[in-house]
């Protein structure tokens, strides 16, 4: 961490090396890589009776550069060996929190350009918070620019009553082109397939998600777990509903039973369990 007065500059350098026992040539070969990171932010402050308000605008700037071998002279086994593919992430923005003292406002927005391949593409995120007890709102969202549309979204709502009593409600949309289970981080899928294929793979599909948790605590004893699973709008899956209810009994303050009844989308049975814990 560098310190320039008010300017902050944090680089980072990290290295990596990869040893495929055989490849196509019939013998071993190591690849080296190198990934190096620069970030630069300031922070201001500025305190009025009541509350704090601060302000942090950063830019920070990420390459992944050539390995020394191409993927012609090895075979690629994960998704973890896509990093042979050069990419330039440039991500500039600026963080705000206000805060009183029975609360705190937070939000966060910034432009992500990603220079890579088979295209270079460019995203603006949101998120913002509010905590004032006994209310917590979150929100997120990824605006998607070259398709103009909304890319993920999440709205979530937090209401703590006591000790005793609190739940958790949650709205989640995913967009047909936030492929499903993949790490946004890596881009295999964007080497191997063309973005038409991967449209029409399962991977693509749109989501509606809604999500539940409630939770009781009647006496010392007992507590009651209620979560749900709701979801809708599929391409090429129909909707589902699952949910589990949970019961804990303390018998004994290192020992608890777990009492559960689950229902699944992909069974239409009921499924109850039960299960001990030992805590030290």
């Amino acid at each position: 961490l560098w310190n320039l007065g008010y300017l902050h500059i944090t680089p980072k350098l990290q290295g990596y090396w990869t040893l495929y026992s055989q490849t196509q040539r019939r013998r071993s070969e190591g690849l080296l890589g190198l990934n190096y990171e620069v970030t630069l932010y300031t922070q201001g402050y500025r305190h009025h009776p009541q509350w704090t308000h601060q302000i942090e605008p950063y830019l920070r700037f990420q390459q992944r550069p050539f390995v020394t071998k191409s993927p012609q002279e090895h075979f690629i086994f994960s998704l973890e060996d896509s990093a042979w593919v050069p990419s330039i992430l440039g991500e500039f923005g600026c963080k705000q929190s206000i805060r009183w003292p029975s609360s705190l406002s937070y939000w966060q927005s910034h432009l992500s350009l990603q220079n890579r391949w088979p295209r270079p593409s460019w995203q603006i995120h949101h998120r913002s918070e509010l905590q004032r007890s006994p209310v917590a709102l979150y929100h997120h969202l990824i605006w998607d620019g070259p398709r103009r549309q909304v890319d993920r979204l999440n709205q979530q709502i937090k209401y703590t009553y006591s000790q005793n009593i609190a739940f958790v409600l949650e709205f989640r949309y995913r967009s047909p082109f936030d492929w499903r289970q993949v790490d946004p981080s890596l881009y295999n899928l964007d080497v191997t397939y063309s973005p038409t294929e991967l449209r029409e793979s399962l991977l693509s599909d749109r989501r509606y998600t809604f999500l539940t948790h409630v939770f009781v605590r009647p006496n010392p004893f007992w507590e009651c777990h209620l979560e749900g699973h709701f979801g809708w709008g599929r391409s090429h899956e129909s909707g589902y509903a699952e949910w589990k209810l949970e019961l804990i009994h303390w018998v004994h303050p290192a020992c608890q039973l777990h009492l559960q009844v689950t229902k699944l989308a992909l069974y239409d049975k009921i499924r109850p369990s039960f299960s001990f814990t030992l805590n030290r």
